[in-house]
C-alpha cells in the first residue's frame, strides 16, 4: 500500500469520527497543506448534509444552469486571498463579517486555519430591535439608515439620541466579537503553533459598516485594511470602476471561485451532489458510448454488404 492511500485510509476514519452526522450522509471532501521543509502536514476536511446540498443544487437547476463546483466559503476566500496578496509573508488574517456569522481565516505560507463564529450582521440588528422594542425588519431598516459603530471614548455623540442609540448597540456587538477575536488568536497560536497576524484584512458585507475599522484599529495593534479581491485581478471594460472600488470587499468568495474555472488555486475542494456527479460522469461517456453505437452500426452495415455480396458470388457460380 502506498503513503497516499495510507493518507487516504486516516483521512477517511477521521472523518467518520469527526463528522457530526453518519458518513453516508454527506458529502465530504478534503485537501492537504504544507508537508514541504519538514513541516507537518495539515488536512482541511469539508462536509454538508446530502439534504441541504440538493436543496441547492436543486435550486441551481430551477434557473437553468449546471453546477460544477461547489465549494466552501472560507476556501474560496483563501484562494482569492492567495491569488491577490502571494507577496505577503508572516501571518495574515482575513476576518469575513457577514450577515450571520463571521468566518476567521488565519493564513500563513505553509498554514491555514478556519473559525466561525455566530455573530453578524443579523446580531447588531436583532440588538437594534431588542433596544427599541420594534420588529426585525424595522431594526435593519434602522441599521441602515442610522448605522455606524460608536467610537467611544473622547468621541462626540451624534446630536441625533436615538442615532447615538444605535451606534452603541453596534459597538456592544462588535465588542462581543472581538472578544471572540481575541480568544480565537490565543488558540491558533497556542493549540495550532501559529504567529501571531502581522495584519487584518476585513470584508464582508457587514465589514462595511461605517467605522468599522477604526473600531478595529482601536481595539488591536496591527494594520487594519479592507481586503481587496481585485488587487490582481482586471475587470471587463463595462465595470464600473469606482462601484467596484467600494464593493471590492464583498466579492472575495465571488472572485475565488471565478479563479477554480481559469486556473488552478491552492484550494480545490468540491462537494459535488452525487447525482451530479454521475451526471458527470455519463457526459464524460457519452462519445465513447456514440462511437461505440457508430462503430457497431458499421460493422452491421459491412457485415450485411459483405453477405449480400458473398450471396451473388454463390448464385453467379451455381
Amino acid at each position: 500500500m502506498s503513503n497516499f492511500q495510507k493518507i487516504e485510509r486516516i483521512i477517511s476514519f477521521e472523518a467518520q469520527q469527526n463528522v457530526p452526522f453518519p458518513i453516508d450522509e454527506v458529502v465530504w471532501d478534503y485537501q492537504l497543506v504544507g508537508g514541504g521543509g519538514g513541516e507537518p502536514i495539515q488536512v482541511v476536511l469539508v462536509a454538508i448534509k446530502v439534504d441541504l446540498l440538493d436543496q441547492i443544487n436543486g435550486a441551481v437547476e430551477e434557473t437553468g444552469l449546471r453546477t460544477s463546483i461547489v465549494d466552501v466559503a472560507p476556501m474560496a476566500l483563501y484562494n482569492a486571498f492567495r491569488y491577490n496578496y502571494s507577496d505577503l509573508s508572516g501571518c495574515s488574517l482575513l476576518v469575513d463579517i457577514g450577515a450571520r456569522t463571521t468566518n476567521l481565516l488565519f493564513i500563513e505560507p505553509a498554514k491555514i486555519f478556519s473559525r466561525s463564529i455566530p455573530i453578524g450582521g443579523s446580531s447588531i440588528t436583532a440588538a437594534i430591535a431588542r433596544e427599541f422594542g420594534e420588529p426585525f425588519a424595522a431594526a435593519e431598516s434602522r441599521k441602515k439608515r442610522d448605522g455606524f459603530v460608536s467610537l467611544g471614548g473622547a468621541y462626540a455623540e451624534p446630536t441625533d439620541p436615538d442615532v447615538a442609540r444605535v451606534s452603541k448597540v453596534a459597538r456592544s456587538t462588535m465588542t462581543r466579537l472581538h472578544g471572540e477575536l481575541m480568544r480565537s488568536i490565543s488558540y491558533y497560536r497556542g493549540q495550532q503553533q501559529g504567529n501571531p497576524p502581522e495584519r487584518i484584512f476585513l470584508c464582508g458585507g457587514t465589514a462595511g459598516l461605517p467605522y468599522m475599522r477604526e473600531f478595529f484599529n482601536e481595539k488591536l495593534e496591527v494594520p487594519i485594511e479592507f481586503f481587496n479581491p481585485l488587487r490582481n485581478v482586471t475587470a471587463a471594460a463595462p465595470a464600473p470602476a469606482a462601484e467596484l472600488a467600494r464593493s471590492a470587499h464583498l466579492l472575495g468568495e465571488v472572485v475565488g471561485l471565478a479563479l477554480r474555472s481559469v486556473s488552478s488555486c491552492p484550494m480545490e475542494l468540491n462537494l459535488l451532489p452525487r447525482s451530479v456527479v454521475r451526471k458527470h460522469e455519463l457526459d464524460r461517456r457519452r462519445p465513447f458510448f456514440i462511437m461505440a453505437a457508430a462503430c457497431f452500426i458499421l460493422a452491421l452495415l459491412g457485415w450485411s454488404v459483405y453477405h449480400t455480396r458473398a450471396a451473388q458470388v454463390t448464385q453467379q457460380t451455381t
